[in-house]
């Protein structure tokens, strides 16, 4: 694992700015997210590796398939939505005790109700994408037998690409509300902000984030024609416009970096590289074992 990245020079003079007791809080709320954080991390990864690499997977994809007959389409879709609820499931209580941190901190201003509606969200949303996968997967299985580590390496890395582009368009708005900025001086200022960096976008946005949290904060997200920066309206209430104008700054910054582009880039080697390791493995007992049935 790579260290983390030391502070930047400006990081730490805004922090010896703040009063000390707010920066002591914030330290404190992040080291209390961190174990839950990593270990849901760390859960994931051994439940995806237990479907992927042990018939544990196959037997659950081929048990929801069953009622169609086997039929391969069915087995993807449903064996997605299944290995995606396995996952939801297991790691849901470290999910809820970080959402107690959260509260506890004072940052949440959702109920529990809400809260369990963003998780059926996010089910939703990974379903689908997992069940996409799995399909992809399946279907270059029958086409491509031999090869289907080398297409599906491709098809993994260019799913994670498309994934960056349709995310912010799809996606975000499944969990939140975003509202066009209105005319005015803060939105022509950040709109040629973007220009002077380089960083061309198509939209300033304002997300209703005070439905979920106090957390005031904006980015920019997105690649190519639908990069936009988002301005939380929880920022706009608490913080003058010169304020607005240097948290948007900050995060331009980052898409200058190409931060954006080299996280999809690496995604992408990062999917390649584990369809790859699953033939290596010889993962074909697990949940992206070639399904035997030709219906």
């Amino acid at each position: 694992m790579a260290p983390p990245a030391r502070p930047r020079a400006d990081q730490l003079d805004a922090l010896r700015d703040l009063p000390q007791e707010q920066v002591r809080k914030g330290r404190e709320f992040h080291s209390a997210l961190r174990p839950g954080s990593y270990g849901a991390m760390l859960l994931g990864l051994a439940v995806t590796l237990a479907l992927g690499l042990t018939p544990l997977g196959s037997r659950l994809v081929e048990l929801v398939g069953r009622p169609f007959g086997d039929n391969w389409v069915a087995r993807a879709v449903l064996g997605g939505l299944a290995v995606v609820l396995v996952a939801e499931i297991i790691t849901l209580p470290l999910a809820a005790w970080r959402h107690t941190i959260v509260v506890r901190y004072g940052l949440s201003t959702q109920t529990w109700a809400g809260w369990a509606v963003d998780v059926l969200k996010s089910y939703a949303v990974s379903a689908i994408i997992a069940a996409i996968a799995l399909l992809g997967f399946y279907t270059i299985t029958r086409l491509a037998p031999r090869w289907w580590w080398a297409f599906g390496a491709a098809g993994a890395a260019a799913l994670v690409v498309l994934l960056s582009f349709i995310l912010p368009v799809l996606v975000e708005p499944v969990f939140n509300k975003f509202t066009p900025m209105e005319q005015g001086p803060l939105r022509t200022e950040l709109m040629s902000l973007a220009q002077r960096d380089g960083v061309p976008v198509k939209d300033v946005l304002v997300a209703d984030a005070s439905r979920r949290t106090r957390a005031v904060n904006a980015y920019v997200s997105g690649l190519g024609p639908t990069r936009r920066i988002v301005v939380y309206d929880t920022l706009l209430r608490e913080a003058p416009p010169e304020e607005v104008t240097s948290v948007v700054a900050h995060e331009l910054g980052h898409a200058k970096d190409r931060d954006v582009f080299t996280g999809s880039l690496l995604g992408a080697l990062g999917a390649a590289a584990a369809v790859v390791a699953l033939y290596l493995l010889g993962g074909w007992g697990g949940c992206c074992a070639r399904p035997a049935s030709t219906r």
